[in-house]
């Protein structure tokens, strides 16, 4: 009754029967990194749609998408977690407060890359758009990414995805009419993190402990 009041008056968003994240927290990618930095196993990297869900927001993902050489079989909060082994360069992983994350250029390549059955019940392609506009990542950008990683599992898909985004590239917020713009403040830098022209993206290593909310028991 508690974890549903509190739902019902917008305090918090739930995740389960028991528990919820503190909508407050979930306004920024500091915030959203402080939620989820406590659900996933030490050691392993927030990838795919749950670090789309970290850099950009919207609705809590379905499960988590991670890269570990580990295993893990348990549910978290009644979701899946989907491990990926996959090669992790240092400047393809940031540490955004105290959360492993993969950085937005590598997140957008990930999605790309992602089989159909993976694609369910998340838009790829208007999420990448989301995405790549927020931190001035350009198609350009992504290829080269992939051009340089040719043994990444469905390599051939995340090139046909990125090149049927550059083909509609004027009609995404940003871009100028003749189609530049993209990175015009700041372009991905070496070590694959974007620059100092998007404040939004904050780094700390300062954990509250009141992020989550367990509602035991009645109202």
């Amino acid at each position: 009754m508690a974890l549903h009041r509190l739902v019902a008056m917008g305090v918090l968003t739930r995740l389960d029967d028991t528990c919820g994240y503190r909508n407050d927290y979930a306004d920024t990618p500091l915030g959203r990194a402080l939620i989820v930095e406590p659900m996933i196993p030490y050691g392993a990297t927030a990838a795919g749609k749950l670090a789309l869900w970290v850099w950009v927001g919207g609705r809590f993902p379905a499960c988590f998408d991670l890269i570990s050489t580990s295993h893990y079989r348990a549910r978290v909060h009644g979701r899946d977690m989907h491990v990926h082994n996959r090669r992790m360069l240092t400047n393809h992983m940031v540490l955004l407060a105290g959360l492993r994350i993969t950085s937005p250029i590598r997140t957008a390549c990930d999605l790309a890359c992602m089989e159909p059955a993976e694609r369910q019940g998340c838009d790829v392609n208007q999420l990448l758009a989301v995405l790549m506009t927020k931190y001035e990542i350009s198609p350009d950008d992504c290829l080269n990414m992939l051009w340089r990683n040719q043994r990444w599992p469905r390599h051939s898909l995340g090139i046909t995805t990125f090149i049927a985004l550059k083909r509609r590239r004027k009609s995404w917020p940003g871009v100028d009419d003749d189609g530049t713009g993209w990175g015009a403040a700041s372009a991905a830098d070496g070590d694959g993190m974007v620059g100092s022209a998007h404040p939004d993206v904050q780094y700390g290593s300062a954990r509250p402990t009141n992020v989550f909310v367990h509602c035991d028991g009645s109202a």
